[in-house]
């Protein structure tokens, strides 16, 4: 059966080194639309929205909710921060997803997210697998309805490989 094609960005499913899932708030930059699952980027101690080309930079964590703040005024964030918490997020549409997907690291594709309902589309970009990207696939989520798929959208376990709080893995 093929897996559903559900963009929803990322969502929290458990840290690393055990313990409970926690966000901490953050000040977010004027100008910015931020959707709840939306990878996000500190810079200059201030909030914003990750896109495909930062998505290697700056990351700090995934946005607990949806904000919007406009060209006059900040706002706040409660950020997924943790760079030992594990997320779940779906693969872009049809590219193989595999089992020997787990240890490689790939980037998001940042879609612009859902007015309606104030969820992210960001997905993971498993056409860009390396060693070096801002996600790293640590397995599968564990579902009746989700499997490695050839024609995309499975759900994957992953962790920041690249993290504003922490050094980059190095593959030996």
């Amino acid at each position: 059966m093929a897996n559903k094609d559900a963009a929803k960005g990322f969502w929290p499913v458990k840290s690393l080194v055990g313990g409970e899932i926690r966000s901490r708030e953050y000040v977010v930059k004027v100008s910015q639309t931020i959707r709840v699952g939306d990878a996000v980027k500190l810079v200059s101690a201030q909030i914003s929205v990750a896109s495909i080309a930062s998505a290697t930079t700056d990351l700090v964590g995934v946005a607990a909710h949806a904000v919007t703040t406009d060209a006059s005024s900040v706002g706040s964030l409660k950020v997924y921060d943790d760079p030992e918490q594990l997320f779940g997020i779906q693969t872009i549409t049809g590219t193989s997803a595999t089992a020997s997907m787990v240890g490689q690291t790939a980037k998001i594709n940042a879609g612009a997210g859902s007015s309606v309902y104030s969820k992210s589309t960001h997905e993971l970009d498993i056409a860009s697998l390396s060693t070096t990207t801002a996600f790293m696939v640590m397995g599968i989520i564990e579902t009746p309805s989700n499997n490695w798929s050839s024609s995309g959208h499975t759900d994957v376990l992953v962790r920041f490989n690249q993290h504003r709080f922490k050094a980059p893995y190095a593959a030996t």
